[in-house]
């Protein structure tokens, strides 16, 4: 199912801020964000990938809610809220966020096929241990 058939509006990216409404929700997805912060990553890094990690987009959405919070109840008029998220509306929101596949892309170009998969649970264990 789409936007278009909840007939809700699709999502801005968090850096596209200028006249955007996060009322629905925000975009974190960065291309090429990665899920390890280790050696690897800096192996990623000097492969040409993306420097972004789950961490900055996590970050980023912590910040994104604190700062939208805190002008939603500085700001006093209705027309300057409206674009805002009310600060009830963040449990009901979606805020997207994508990462992994040059974690996995990397280990298969430098481990070979047995090594990537295995590196699998490993990989699966440092998203998890980032969410929560």
């Amino acid at each position: 199912m789409d936007a278009e058939k909840l007939r809700l509006p699709y999502l801005s990216a968090y850096l596209d801020s200028i006249g955007t409404s996060f009322r629905y929700g925000a975009n974190f997805a960065m291309s090429g964000a990665t899920i390890e912060l280790s050696i690897i990553n800096g192996r990623l890094i000097s492969a040409g990938f993306n420097q972004i990690s789950l961490t900055n987009e996590l970050g980023q959405f912590e910040q994104f809610k604190n700062r939208t919070t805190a002008l939603y109840y500085k700001e006093k008029t209705s027309c300057g809220r409206i674009k805002l998220p009310r600060p009830k509306d963040f449990s009901k929101a979606l805020y997207t966020m994508d990462v992994g596949q040059n974690d996995i892309y990397y280990r298969l170009t430098t481990m070979g096929v047995e090594q990537a998969l295995a590196s699998v649970p490993d990989l699966a264990k440092m998203l998890l241990s980032q969410l929560w």
